[in-house]
């Protein structure tokens, strides 16, 4: 079998991922969120909070000190049946070989290092980061400059990029110093364990995250924890790709925990960045699962359901006929007449109470290329309601507040993960895009 095949998306060569500019405006740092450990985090504590801390400190190293070489061990599968012989469970016994094979010959499993975190949302960025990183007092300076953790994730990550080895040696050190000196600063041990693993490939790293990740309880904490976690349990602790150990459990369950810490104080970069990470570790048999998993339902839940009147597939015929009825609000607005279109491109075409007035409107969905549809709503004026693309299209609405009236919810996912959710409202006269879901995505 050919291993090239077999690793091209795993990431044998690290490769530099570009991801989208999506301008936002930062917000203020989160404060952390209740320490009110939830039932799974109480037996995390049990799982992988041994596996992270150190076996025993260096001689004349203080308590709080991090050793230098912690022991790495292999995790036992969570389910022994999982041993690549099932589809289920991953791939045949041959590619399981070749696996095992790869890693022994050096292969390495890379996140920390290839993937940017996209930070173009944030004002700091553009006053902070200088074109190019040159040394270890350019790096700190970022670091002592925000509170923003996409920020430090992202400089440590260049500075392993940019910065010759005496810098990140003296980066290293500098940071180790940084951290003793105020030793109950999160800040502080997320960027020195955060160094520790990019720099010098040191599980010892993995404890001052999830330290930090306790205590500071962002999105951005728990995706850093993560991502480290998917590197440690592979390239330190030697566990198959396809074995479900408790590490890769952990992975999953601090993934959802970021996305919930996004969804209620949502931070520019975080959907990117994370979508990202997501796409490469789904490449691994154990977290296939991922890349299925609706996780916009943390920023969107559905709605109550709103059926249609009803529905038709057949030309139209070009016009809606007009009411000569009193308007409705919406219908008394200034609103243009429907573009002239192909009706024998239309797809679905729905009637159904918009603007909660007792009358029915015309939802049409057109297919306007192989990828997207035109998405047209009309009044009994035959006036313009909305007028977007969609790369679905839905059957039933939903009402997300609850007020009678339904919004166009565009679920994309997973078909787009860029834009995996789009909520169009009724604002006045017509239906706009809600500019709020739409930042979640940036």
């Amino acid at each position: 079998m050919d291993l090239n095949r077999v690793f091209g998306v795993v990431g044998v060569v690290a490769f530099a991922l570009t991801l989208g500019v999506a301008p936002a405006s930062a917000q203020e740092y989160p404060q952390p969120a209740s320490s009110v450990a939830t039932p799974y985090e109480e037996a995390e504590t049990e799982s992988t909070e041994a596996q992270d801390a150190p076996e025993a400190l260096p001689s004349g190293a203080a308590a709080d000190d991090t050793p230098q070489e912690p022991n790495g061990k292999s995790l036992t599968p969570l389910n022994p049946s999982m041993d690549g012989n099932t589809s289920e469970a991953g791939p045949a016994k041959p590619v399981q070989e070749e696996i095992q094979t790869a890693q022994a010959a050096g292969w390495e499993f890379d996140l920390l290092k290839s993937l940017p975190v996209e930070i173009s949302g944030y004002e700091e960025t553009g006053t902070l980061f200088p074109e190019t990183l040159g040394t270890a007092d350019q790096v700190l300076a970022v670091l002592n400059g925000t509170r923003y953790i996409a920020l430090h994730m992202e400089a440590l990550r260049r500075a392993y990029h940019q910065l010759p080895v005496e810098q990140q040696n003296r980066l290293v050190d500098m940071l180790h110093k940084r951290h003793r000196e105020i030793q109950d600063d999160a800040m502080r041990y997320f960027d020195y364990g955060y160094a520790k693993l990019l720099f010098e490939d040191n599980k010892a790293g993995l404890y001052l995250l999830r330290k930090a990740n306790d205590r500071l309880r962002t999105q951005f904490t728990s995706l850093a924890y993560a991502m480290a976690q998917v590197e440690v349990d592979l390239n330190q602790e030697e566990a198959a790709p396809d074995v479900l150990t408790t590490r890769k459990m952990d992975v999953k369950y601090k993934l959802s925990d970021a996305v919930t810490l996004d969804a209620e104080a949502h931070l520019p970069g975080f959907w990117p960045t994370f979508t990202q990470v997501v796409e490469k570790i789904s490449s691994l048999p154990a977290y296939q699962d991922l890349i299925r998993r609706d996780f916009t339902q943390a920023y969107v839940p559905y709605g109550e359901r709103v059926m249609p009147a009803s529905e038709s597939t057949a030309p139209q015929g070009g016009s809606v006929e007009e009411d000569a009825e009193p308007c409705a609000i919406s219908e008394c607005c200034e609103l243009e007449k429907p573009p002239a279109l192909n009706w024998g491109n239309l797809y679905r075409s729905i009637t159904v109470d918009l603007n909660d007035d007792g009358r029915q409107e015309a939802l049409h969905f057109f297919k306007n290329s192989d990828h997207d549809f035109r998405v047209l709503a009309v009044n009994r004026k035959n006036q313009v309601l909305a007028d977007f693309l969609s790369p679905v299209a839905p059957y039933v609405l939903e009402d997300l507040d609850e007020d009678g009236i339904p919004e166009i919810v565009i679920r994309g996912f997973p078909k787009d993960w860029n834009k995996p959710v789009q909520v169009y409202r009724l604002n006045e006269c017509r239906f706009t895009l809600d500019e709020t879901v739409d930042s979640y995505f940036k």
